[in-house]
């Protein structure tokens, strides 16, 4: 963990939408700030330049891991880890697809 004076968070490498995603936990407030990773309902573009479905995938699995949070993405409506958890397992699943 990191600290900046009172604050205390993880920084976790979440790659996929682009390869140079981090998300920023707060463990003790279970907010996850994760930019255009984990949108309500979806999950970020990996079509992109730099993007990548395999390494979006690992993020996923990365996060599962963790207890129920709020999430509040780079844009859109904030949502829970428990409310995404069935939807982020289904891409688990996919092949590698385009748009």
């Amino acid at each position: 963990f990191n600290r900046i004076g009172k604050f205390q968070f993880e920084v976790i490498y979440t790659p996929g939408h682009k390869d140079d995603l981090i998300s920023i936990y707060f463990k003790e407030e279970k907010i996850l700030f994760c930019g255009d990773f984990i949108f309500k309902g979806t999950i970020g573009r990996w079509d992109l330049e730099d993007g990548s479905f395999r390494e979006m995938k690992e993020s996923i699995k990365k996060i599962l891991q963790y207890d129920d949070m709020t999430i509040y993405p780079g844009h859109g409506m904030k949502t829970t880890l428990f409310a995404e958890k069935s939807n982020l397992e289904k891409y688990l699943n996919l092949n590698n697809f385009n748009f």
